[in-house]
């Protein structure tokens, strides 16, 4: 069983980040919000609790350890209620899809913000797209 659901992870995750890369608009001012585009969950035979698409917002900063702006947390809106309860992961990715951060988290409702970690900082210039998995 765990075969399967790491085959179907694997299979989901390999579609998202096809479907799912983002392009950053300038940022004007510190603070400034980056939205990307939508991201659909889930496609084909895989077990998956919506067909609507989720919407990733990039939540921009200024960060001291990369001396420019940085990406500090990712907000998902538009999560179906099936969602609840299954784990979300998302990578931020920067050029060729080279992963700059993975953030993991349990989706308690249709809307909620993960935090990138202070450890692992995110270039605002490097970010070139999200991928992201819902599973059980």
């Amino acid at each position: 069983m765990w075969a399967r659901n790491r085959s179907n992870r694997t299979a989901l995750a390999v579609a998202m980040a096809g479907l799912a890369v983002v392009a950053l608009r300038p940022l004007a001012a510190a603070g400034a919000d980056a939205w990307g585009q939508s991201v659909v969950v889930g496609a084909g035979a895989v077990d998956r609790c919506s067909s609507e698409a989720v919407n990733v917002k990039y939540i921009l900063g200024y960060v001291a350890e990369i001396g420019g702006y940085g990406v500090t947390a990712v907000d998902l809106t538009g999560m179906a209620a099936q969602c609840v309860g299954r784990d979300v992961d998302v990578t931020l990715t920067g050029a060729d899809g080279a992963p700059l951060a993975a953030l993991t988290a349990r989706v308690t409702a249709s809307e909620m913000r993960l935090d990138v970690p202070a450890a692992a900082p995110v270039s605002a210039e490097k970010l070139t797209g999200v991928s992201m998995v819902i599973s059980k």
